[in-house]
């Protein structure tokens, strides 16, 4: 009996430790299993996985934009409940030899869902090269100026070519942290 008590103290505190103790960070996309942008116009964007120029030589994802204005994320999205974290981060690598701007975009769970006080938009600049990145996503203010986004269910996020030139970028360590 006594041996039974402690397997399920163990079992109890090993479960309530777990749960208290919940992972830092989601991967947002899982580029390792395959995993890529499915939301972009093929004839302005190409997308492919790519090992190139990636953060620790991991999977990630090739995009090629022709011109301004196009993006590529996902509408949608498979990992979608954001609540639980304050801060997207990432890493790109741009293949121009100068500096470029991009916005990455996130649309939260708010109706309608195309609104300004729905939408974030967070413009990056990327130097030539490598950069990481970190947005704070639970303090980043709504197009509107007021409203922050409800990140209980996220209807979609987008990384926009802000640049009249074509654009390559690689994208690796997309996740979010706490």
């Amino acid at each position: 009996m006594r041996i039974k008590n402690v397997i399920m103290t163990v079992l109890l505190a090993a479960c309530f430790t777990s749960v208290s103790f919940g992972k830092d960070f989601l991967y947002i996309m899982k580029f390792d299993k395959g995993e890529m942008f499915g939301d972009f116009n093929q004839a302005k964007a190409i997308v492919s996985l790519s090992k190139k120029n990636t953060k620790d030589g991991k999977l990630g994802i090739k995009i090629k934009y022709s011109e301004k204005g196009i993006w590529v994320g996902e509408w949608g999205p498979l990992r979608r409940k954001w609540n639980e974290f304050s801060k997207v981060t990432f890493y790109i690598f741009n293949e121009e030899e100068k500096e470029r701007q991009i916005v990455f975009r996130i649309k939260g769970a708010k109706n309608p869902v195309n609104t300004p006080e729905n939408t974030v938009e967070v413009k990056i600049k990327l130097p030539a090269g490598a950069s990481e990145h970190t947005v704070n996503i639970a303090a980043e203010l709504c197009m509107d100026g007021k409203s922050t986004l409800d990140l209980s269910s996220i209807a979609g996020y987008s990384f926009v070519n802000m640049e009249d030139d074509p654009l390559t970028i690689v994208v690796s360590e997309f996740k979010l942290l706490k």
